[in-house]
């Protein structure tokens, strides 16, 4: 037991270190760049703006990606009130040109920090992508694209951002293995919807979240 917890330590303190490398930069307009996909993949831009997009131009993908997508968020809210790690302080982050501050409270239901669900969702897009012949490293542009966002503008730790998007791709790989890219029906997205929107529910707790976007220039 004591190997283990040493083991944990010394992962936890080199997460840190590289997160700390990447918290530190300062891309200064680079941080545009970065804006979208630090956010784009949480609550409202995955309705908003990927759901839509993928119904528009492939339904095949969407199903894919909104299944794995779901049992993804199922399963990182179970580990994330398991594992309770707190999330970067954001006090403590340097001057951007371009900032997002969320006080995400402990309190809310998906307030801890591991794994990242915004990088689970970009993981899931990249699955969906490679089911459906898009090339790996093209695809996992995605959520390392998403992952470094989320820790450049102090929502999670490297390690957490790794972790969420292994999972969203696992989720999606093992749909298209189970039940096979292009066979997916409108039905098996409902059943689904059905089951995560009552899991959400009955996991949820009040949340304290507060957003807000400062421009600093």
């Amino acid at each position: 037991m004591e190997v283990i917890s040493s083991v944990l330590r010394a992962l936890d303190y080199v997460d840190r270190k590289a997160s700390g490398f990447i918290q530190s930069m300062q891309l200064s307009y680079l941080e545009y760049v970065l804006a979208p996909g630090g956010f784009m993949f949480g609550w409202a831009g995955n309705m908003y703006i990927i759901a839509p997009t993928l119904l528009i131009s492939s339904r095949d993908h969407f199903y894919i990606w909104a299944m794995s997508a779901g049992i993804g968020q199922m399963l990182s809210r179970i580990v994330k009130q398991t594992v309770q790690r707190s999330r970067p302080n954001y006090d403590e982050a340097p001057p951007r040109k371009f900032v997002f501050y969320g006080k995400i409270s402990h309190d809310s239901s998906d307030g801890f920090s591991f794994p990242s669900a915004d990088t689970l969702t970009g993981g899931a897009l990249a699955g969906a992508l490679i089911a459906g012949g898009t090339p790996v490293p093209y695809a996992l542009c995605i959520p390392v694209y998403v992952g470094f966002g989320r820790v450049y503008f102090w929502y999670h730790w490297v390690g957490d951002t790794l972790a969420g998007g292994a999972l969203g791709v696992s989720c999606a790989m093992l749909i298209d293995k189970c039940i096979g890219f292009g066979n997916l029906e409108a039905k098996h997205a409902a059943l689904l919807g059905s089951t995560f929107f009552t899991f959400m529910k009955i996991t949820s707790t009040k949340s304290k979240r507060h957003l807000k976007v400062i421009e600093t220039i």
